[in-house]
């Protein structure tokens, strides 16, 4: 790790898909973005497949599951050397630890180059880092709406997040009956989605005013939810919900930071297309 930090068992979740040549370097090597997995069939569909741009029947295609996510690779959901789990001490994560552990796969698989390297939004972020690392294992490059820096509205709404998902706090998801604006069904959406969500509703004829005008309708149940987040535990690092679905927790080791080296990049002149 760029920290210094080492993780005793670096484990990578992939997928491929297609057969090498003979000289291994038919290979298309896709890095996806924060919240996706390494089954980039499941969720590039479009691009992927027989006579698409990701075709496995011309290429060998190769996806890693990003360090510090939850889809099979080393995360706060993985074992320490104390054997319990990392949870909400796992390491900080950066692009370039990221793709140091992707490097681990492409040395086990035997590769010797690599035709295209391609990624989305964070996925970009890697690509460019794969680019610099390997210039001349590296043929080509793809970066789907991303970028060679963070802008600052960017890190500091990264930043609020992640340190809401640290916290683990309980929501209350206030929906009045009569709201056109955000309608009570968009509320219960809201609510499902949010860990540990309360949904509480009000009786209103004012619409989406009800909030000001009928507060007391509400406030015996706000009061009720005060209490019981006050007696709660403080904090929970549940890596997984009871369906199995990734928890936000996994999302703050896969966040990554965007390594500065990157910069030199830019003296490049790369070939431009316009979509």
């Amino acid at each position: 790790m760029e920290s210094g930090e080492q993780i005793a068992q670096p484990i990578i979740g992939f997928h491929t898909w297609g057969r090498l040549n003979a000289r291994r370097d038919n290979v298309i090597w896709v890095c996806h973005a924060l919240t996706a997995s390494s089954d980039v069939a499941s969720w590039w569909s479009t691009l992927f497949g027989p006579g698409k741009a990701l075709d496995p029947q011309r290429h060998f295609i190769v996806c890693a599951n990003v360090l510090g996510s939850c889809y099979g690779s080393a995360g706060p959901a993985s074992p320490r050397g104390n054997g319990q789990t990392w949870g909400k001490d796992f390491l900080a994560v950066s692009v370039a630890d990221i793709v140091s552990h992707q490097q681990l796969l492409f040395e086990h698989l035997g590769l010797r180059g690599v035709e295209l390297v391609i990624g989305g939004s964070m996925g970009g972020f890697q690509a460019l880092e794969w680019a610099r690392r390997e210039p001349n294992r590296v043929k080509q490059l793809a970066l789907v709406a991303s970028s060679w820096r963070q802008p600052a509205d960017a890190v500091a709404l990264a930043e609020l997040q992640s340190s809401i998902v640290r916290l683990d706090p309980e929501f209350a998801v206030v929906a009045i009956n009569s709201d056109r604006l955000y309608p009570p069904c968009e509320q219960a959406e809201l609510a499902r989605l949010l860990p540990h969500a309360q949904l509480l509703r009000i009786d209103s004829t004012r619409g989406h005013d009800g909030f000001l005008a009928d507060t007391d309708s509400f406030a015996p149940a706000l009061r009720d939810f005060l209490s019981l987040s006050v007696a709660a535990t403080p904090l929970r690092i549940p890596t997984r919900s009871t369906d199995g679905r990734a928890r936000p927790v996994a999302l703050i080791g896969a966040t990554g930071r965007v390594d500065g080296a990157l910069l030199s990049l830019l003296a490049a002149q790369p070939q431009r297309y316009r979509l």
